[in-house]
């Protein structure tokens, strides 16, 4: 059965999508969808309209984290070829960026403060450091003693690394500059099968839970995890992304499309794309990227705190 299939799916393999660029409402934002079941990262126009296919070559294997670098182009982990592909704006092939023995089930990307790339490796249970140019291990982030399944991966504005692990529903964090492990946030209540993570304007950071057809809402400051939105309609979301206009987008993966949500009030507004619009089937992740000539990408680069706030007690588990 179709629901059976993909949430057998989802469980181990959910990615991410990364919204680490400057926002516009020019008209040439877009929207690219990694679109698992059928192996194609589409692309939309700032309507919702589907635009056609974006990749156009590089073999895309299980498509899952998008995101667009400090270098315009676009980056794509292919989760079952265990690399990430890199594309033109165009969405003409260049290269494959990176892969190793260490990048099993690439998922979720992000780009750091100093430009290099993050990797969630789903099935090797680490976070993998690539260089900004060349695309090599710079370093390898966590270990299976707290990682099992990592999906999500997100800078805060506090400087430090972010990350949700999937099959033991936890929300890590990791020294954004040493990429030392600093606990284990949070495991189980608001998360099951945590998948993609983002920072929002508010300077708190967006979690999917599919299992739960929730978004959860964490305060760094407060350290405190809140529910943003959760309704049966999500349908197991996957991909966050946050849209030109500051609302959040959800990739429904069960019922195929994209679904937009008031920031500022937590309401489902509406489907953003229909269910099967441009062929869309499994959607993953998602982003929203600018024409690099028109309108340029930025990385945030957010200032690391000198103290840590303790963790409130109960809602720790520290390694």
């Amino acid at each position: 059965m179709r629901c059976t299939r993909r949430l057998s799916c989802l469980v181990i393999l959910c990615p991410l999508l990364v919204a680490t660029l400057s926002r516009t409402a020019d008209a040439a934002e877009q929207l690219l969808v990694s679109s698992r079941l059928n192996n194609q990262v589409l692309r939309y126009d700032g309507s919702g309209a589907s635009i056609g296919r974006f990749d156009n070559g590089g073999d895309v294997h299980s498509p899952n984290g998008v995101v667009q670098g400090p270098d315009g182009m676009i980056y794509v982990s292919s989760r079952d070829g265990a690399q990430v592909l890199r594309y033109r704006f165009d969405g003409s092939f260049d290269r494959v960026f990176a892969s190793g023995a260490e990048m099993i089930g690439p998922s979720g990307l992000t780009f750091g403060p100093s430009g290099d790339l993050y990797v969630a490796n789903s099935l090797a249970n680490n976070v993998g450091r690539y260089d900004r140019q060349t695309g090599a291990l710079v370093q390898m982030i966590g270990t299976g003693t707290e990682l099992s399944a990592p999906i999500g991966v997100a800078f805060g504005a506090d400087g430090d690394l972010y990350v949700t692990s999937a099959i033991n529903n936890r929300l890590i964090r990791y020294d954004g500059i040493t990429g030392a492990l600093d606990g284990v946030l949070f495991q189980g209540g608001l998360l099951s099968n945590p998948a993609d993570i983002k920072p929002g304007d508010d300077g708190k950071l967006y979690i999917a839970s599919a299992l739960q057809n929730r978004i959860a809402r964490y305060d760094p400051a407060a350290n405190t995890l809140t529910t943003f939105v959760q309704n049966p309609s999500l349908m197991l979301p996957v991909g966050l992304a946050f849209g030109p206009q500051g609302d959040l987008f959800v990739a429904s993966f069960n019922g195929d499309k994209i679904l937009r949500v008031d920031h500022s009030t937590g309401t489902i507004v509406g489907d953003f794309v229909t269910a099967g619009s441009g062929g869309l089937d499994g959607p993953q992740f998602l982003t929203f990227v600018p024409e690099p000539a028109i309108s340029g990408v930025i990385i945030l680069i957010a200032v690391r705190r000198i103290t840590r706030r303790p963790i409130a007690a109960g809602r720790s588990i520290r390694a």
